[in-house]
């Protein structure tokens, strides 16, 4: 249904057809019933993919605002799409079994945008007869999954292009796989979306054979973004928003139950002229009361029943380039109790948001109950209290990715170590002082480590507080730990859990990643950190090979001796193991897509492959005679230096590591980042002795890789009462040997 607010709402536009009717149009879709065509051998070529009917019956939509946005074909089809690199090749083959998709369909549900309707116009002949009652159901069906299942609102999106006069239209199709039409139990689609960031993908939906059942088959750039001499891999590096908010004020009323009274003033920059629809994500529970223009004039928004957006309808024209403000009111609960306390259901979504973690400054205020506590992003500033209720302002000035508080009744130990910064750590009332002090102890060390290396703490406190839930998260000046961290004491587990939070200040909070491509280098490089804390602050290597032998074990023998501390903390195992691809997942690349059909996937390759890929730079910039790593570290640290307050990529990265060790890093990237290959060795060795030198024989073979990979090998020989001495010998090739000393004595 339409939000009554809505109806009675109303907007003004330009053309004769008010914003309103237009969305309730889009909704309910009416077919034409002298617009049906007898279809045979019609092709729809959008981008790299076919969508050819070959047979069977097209029934196109009446015009909405002057403008068809919808057809049903019924009968027998074909889809066709060759993926444009191997990444994409084998995540298809992952899923299907074969390279390419060549897919049969029998019933196929378009919405468009774009010059669909006018194709269809002028390549077939139209006659007047009778809409079957499937083709509306197959319209109510599809839309009611989307929005309920999949939280998106089709109507909305094509409003968005109807009314925002969009010059380049998108295109979406929900093709059928099985005889029985319209049952939903095995259907895929296809996108050709100009504002994503990757405009063309292809999902499937098959709850039988797969853990998580909507997942992505492919997802690319369209073939316009790609350069002449390289048709494989885009350089495309666009930007996809049409705005930008970039201030949020924020009046927060919290109840014991758990319902937030939210009144929340967003400021907004767009990046286009003439915007009139702006759709913004919200947790699905939360209801919109009302929105407001900076000019307080009500405006009409949309918002369905389980959607997780909303649309606001602008009654002001805007202008690129020209901060303008909304006034959104909403309510719901956004809060479940554990442990007595309470914490947000969506961490990331329980505020109006618009675009993939686009950096703003937060000014929040929050009203509770008295003798309740709040603990927020940013500065606490003021608190103070009124009859009852307790009041607290929390800001924070530095651009960040998002916010996050918590809410509850906590008891608290400060561990005020490091100058200037305070730390706070707060946990239920159960906790023991001593494990508090504990925790803060290793949050300050971290710190210490971190500030030496990559360079100072940004935000001027750190909060540490508990929480229910098996995973932790590390917003700018505040961790949200698990509670697994407060109630027992794994040596090693805990040290590079809680050093990896805090490593998030820097990596993920300081520097902000630009797409599901380069999350590694928030979790990756986070993951890294941690197991780096636990080396300096307890037994040197010993636990520090430890955790690197675990993630191995993980990724190469899916945890066969165990699982290893990573996936512990995350409330992973060895069942898990067995339910996964592994390495055959995908490449780090693939980011979130790695866990579309085994969670712990996702985990295995961005965590803990992306945490070893560092540790195998490290290696390779290393100085064996000194043991010194300061190239690599001073790598870092100028990474966070050029990159702090951007989202950097992996390429941005990439040219880091260029510069400071001195060479083109292709080949790295290639094999380790895009690519899943893993190269096993095998040597053998022999000492001579020559005019009572000693050298050695060393013969190399690579395995289960292309002759072409390389790495560099670090090689180790042990003198007797001499030590040990270190050097990197250069792999490449099946079978390869290396004449190493002369030694003065009998390695």
């Amino acid at each position: 249904m339409v939000n009554e607010s809505i109806a009675k709402g109303g907007c003004s536009d330009s053309t004769k057809y008010s914003a309103i009717q237009v969305y309730q149009n889009l909704q309910s879709l009416p077919f034409d019933n002298s617009r049906i065509s007898i279809v045979e051998n019609l092709a729809l070529e959008k981008d790299r993919a076919k969508i050819i009917m070959k047979n069977g019956t097209l029934y196109l939509a009446k015009p909405v605002a002057g403008k068809v946005t919808g057809a049903i074909f019924v009968g027998d089809g074909v889809f066709e799409l060759k993926p444009p690199n191997e990444i994409e090749k084998a995540q298809v083959r992952r899923f299907l079994k074969k390279d390419s998709l060549n897919e049969n369909f029998k019933a196929a549900y378009l919405r468009f945008t774009d010059e669909t309707a006018k194709e269809l116009h002028q390549r077939l002949k139209f006659r007047k007869g009778e809409i079957p009652k499937k083709i509306p159901n197959m319209h109510n069906k599809i839309t009611k999954y989307f929005l309920e299942e999949r939280k998106f609102n089709i109507s909305s999106r094509i409003l968005g292009d109807l009314l925002n006069a969009s010059k380049n239209g998108f295109f979406f199709a929900i093709l059928e796989h099985k005889d029985k039409q319209f049952n939903f139990s095995n259907f895929f689609m296809f996108a050709l979306d100009p504002q994503a960031i990757e405009e063309v993908t292809v999902f499937q939906y098959f709850p039988h054979q797969a853990k998580k059942p909507f997942y992505t088959l492919c997802s690319f750039h369209q073939l316009s973004d790609y350069d002449a001499d390289n048709v494989e891999y885009s350089v495309s590096d666009e930007e996809k928003d049409i705005l930008q908010i970039t201030h949020y004020a924020m009046n927060l009323e919290i109840e014991k139950s758990g319902k937030i009274i939210a009144d929340v003033e967003l400021t907004y920059k767009p990046i286009i002229d003439s915007l009139r629809v702006l759709t913004f994500t919200l947790f699905k529970e939360l209801k919109i009361d009302s929105v407001k223009s900076e000019s307080g004039d009500t405006l009409a928004f949309i918002k369905e029943e389980k959607e997780a957006s909303f649309s606001v309808l602008i009654n002001k024209t805007t202008k690129a380039g020209i901060n303008k403000k909304l006034q959104v009111y909403y309510s719901g609960k956004a809060l479940e109790r554990a442990n007595g306390n309470l914490f947000l259901k969506d961490n990331l979504n329980w505020y109006p948001r618009f675009g993939y973690l686009i950096p703003a400054t937060y000014d929040m205020t929050f009203k509770y109950p008295k003798n309740w506590q709040v603990l927020a992003v940013g500065e606490k500033i003021k608190q103070w209290e009124e009859p009852g209720f307790v009041f607290s302002r929390w800001v924070e000035e530095v651009p960040s990715l998002a916010a996050a508080f918590a809410f509850g009744i906590f008891d608290s130990t400060e561990y005020a170590v490091l100058e200037d910064l305070p730390i706070k750590v707060f946990s239920t009332r159960k906790r023991s002082k001593s494990m508090r002090k504990k925790i803060g102890g290793d949050v300050a060390n971290s710190l210490y480590i971190f500030q030496s290396l990559l360079g100072n703490y940004p935000y001027s406190q750190l909060n540490v507080v508990e929480t229910p839930s098996l995973t932790s998260h590390g917003y700018p000046g505040i961790l949200f730990l698990t509670w697994l961290t407060f109630d027992r004491e794994l040596q090693g587990v805990m040290e590079a859990l809680r050093g990896h939070e805090v490593a998030h200040q820097w990596w993920g909070n300081l520097i902000g990643w630009r797409t599901y491509h380069d999350q590694w280098l928030s979790e990756g490089f986070a993951e890294y950190s941690g197991a780096m804390v636990a080396q300096m602050l307890l037994d040197g290597d010993k636990t520090f090979f430890q955790i690197l032998k675990g993630w191995k074990t993980d990724l190469l023998d899916k945890g066969h001796i165990g699982v290893s501390i990573g996936l512990r903390r995350f409330g992973f195992s060895k069942a898990d193991l067995s339910q996964s691809d592994g390495l055959k997942a995908g490449p780090i690349w693939l980011g979130s897509r790695l866990g579309d059909r085994f969670p712990v996937d996702y985990y295995l390759n961005i965590y803990e492959k992306g945490a070893y890929v560092l540790h195998m730079l490290r290696t390779l910039m290393r100085d064996f005679d000194t043991g010194s790593d300061i190239k690599f570290w001073n790598m870092l640290a100028d990474f966070v230096n050029t990159y702090q307050g951007k989202k950097a990529t992996t390429e941005d990265f990439k040219k880091e590591v260029e510069k400071h060790i001195g060479q083109n890093m292709d080949w790295f990237f290639d094999q380790w980042v895009y690519g899943i290959d893993v190269p096993n060795y095998v040597y053998s060795y022999e000492i001579t002795n020559v005019q009572e030198e000693f050298w050695i024989n060393l013969e190399v073979h690579q395995e289960n890789v292309s002759p072409e990979f390389k790495m560099y090998i670090p090689v180790s020989v042990e003198l007797t009462e001499e030590g040990k001495t270190t050097q990197l010998v250069l792999m490449q090739g099946v079978e390869k040997t290396f004449r190493l000393g002369p030694f003065n004595r009998r390695p």
